[in-house]
């Protein structure tokens, strides 16, 4: 009877060990990952009270180092904590789990950036800030959840984005719906992801921006939520520009950082700003940016531009830069009309990009770069979250050999490293236009 016993109590106490030890947190938004460094990243989350909690983390699963996070009150009945960690070991996973009191989250991992050149890939994309506007009503978050899922799950390194992440940044529940519910949960908790934020988020103030930690921080009167900043990851400098402070950042920040970028040699310079320079439909760009910003990408060789504002895909070449529209990242403008033919814009607006008229086309950018050559792919998505394959490619190495503006057939070369789904030549398909039904209709 006492040995009976004895084992009674063992497996009591074992199964609240387990039940503590596997319990997850109450998650309003579950961590995510921002401005990670060869040293360092930062972690974020939101719950509903104010609780001390701590994190636990090491290079294995001992969790031997331990941390305090800080919190701030969202004025949304949350709170947002912020954990930075310092002093890591470049290109390294590591483990860490969350505790309060006896409430543990599940072990998760990160892995810090790597100190030296090296392969890496990474996602872009702009303009999810809404729902699909009923192209598909059985989900009106798709295809944007599927596109951040198939991001993370292709392998990225680190992801950046264009700006426009809700339709109204400083309005809690649009934030709630199309950036914690979807960009934070399915990409950011995995992918450590930096954006240029655009002018659906203009305000200091826009709680949007209380979700983010960036390099901006480090800039004299900006902060983690507000200003332009660059980074180097793995010998790339990557410069993102916000959209509030854009003109005088321009003016008196950007050639500074591009002129001290060059003294360190960078393999390549990418730019992320949410307004395109040029542009063929609904707008023709930006003549401030074409007389301000141009002169300098072309000047200190940056190798692309990425932007959005624009929802549609478009893309160019000229003077050495490539300027890429992403900007498919949730509802498109199929009501816009075609206001400029770019010469040197070779890709969807003024000229239809494959089997969809203009680039109306949900999609995301992944630009996998080597040692001697960097490659961007464009990945097409059917409103329902169901992947289409990769529709157009380009980078500092492939070749239009036939003048048409595409990389098709023997001018593709497929990265062997990510997902690729259907073959990027695979059967034609058939996107609805909702401006067709709208007609039909009448």
């Amino acid at each position: 009877m006492k040995i009976a016993f004895r084992f009674s109590i063992i497996y009591l106490c074992l199964f609240i060990s387990f039940i503590s030890y596997s319990h997850d947190l109450p998650w309003l938004t579950a961590p995510y990952l921002q401005n990670v460094k060869p040293n360092g990243i930062t972690i974020m989350w939101e719950i509903r009270e104010k609780k001390d909690i701590y994190i636990n983390y090491s290079t294995d699963q001992a969790l031997k180092k331990s941390k305090q996070a800080r919190s701030t009150n969202s004025k949304h009945d949350s709170h947002i904590y912020k954990i930075e960690l310092i002093n890591l070991k470049p290109g390294t996973t590591y483990y860490y789990r969350l505790s309060h009191e006896d409430m543990h989250s599940y072990i998760r991992t990160f892995r810090t950036a790597p100190l030296s050149p090296q392969p890496f890939s990474f996602g872009v994309w702009s303009d999810s800030q809404g729902h699909n506007r009923g192209v598909y009503n059985i989900d009106i978050h798709e295809p944007t959840k599927s596109m951040m899922k198939h991001m993370a799950d292709s392998g990225v390194d680190i992801a950046l984005t264009a700006g426009d992440l809700a339709e109204n940044g400083g309005n809690y529940q649009d934030v709630r719906n199309y950036f914690l519910d979807r960009i934070a949960k399915y990409l950011g908790q995995s992918v450590p992801f930096f954006p240029a934020w655009g002018n659906h988020e203009p305000n200091r103030q826009d709680i949007i921006r209380k979700f983010a930690d960036t390099p901006a921080k480090n800039r004299t009167g900006m902060d983690p939520g507000w200003g332009s900043y660059s980074f180097d990851y793995a010998g790339v400098h990557f410069i993102c520009i916000d959209f509030s402070t854009m003109k005088e950042d321009i003016k008196t920040w950007l050639e500074d950082d591009l002129k001290s970028s060059l003294s360190n040699n960078p393999r390549y310079t990418f730019l992320f700003i949410h307004i395109p320079p040029y542009c063929e439909l609904w707008i023709d760009g930006d003549k401030w940016l074409r007389s301000r910003l141009v002169p300098l990408l072309e000047q200190y060789g940056v190798d692309a531009v990425f932007s959005g504002h624009t929802h549609e895909y478009e893309r160019g070449y000229k003077e050495h830069v490539h300027y890429i529209i992403t900007g498919g990242g949730s509802w498109l403008d199929w009501e816009e009309p075609i206001v400029k033919d770019w010469e040197h814009m070779f890709v969807g607006g003024a000229k239809n990009l494959a089997e969809f008229r203009h680039g109306l086309i949900n999609e995301y950018v992944r630009v996998d770069v080597e040692m001697d050559e960097w490659i961007g792919s464009m990945h097409a998505f059917q409103p329902n979250g169901d992947y289409i394959g990769v529709r157009d490619r380009f980078g500092s190495m492939l070749k239009d050999a036939n003048g048409d503006g595409l990389l098709t057939g023997p001018e593709r070369i497929m990265p062997s490293n990510y997902l690729t789904g259907m073959p990027s030549d695979a059967r034609k398909i058939g996107v609805n236009d909702p401006t067709k039904k709208k007609k039909n209709a009448e």
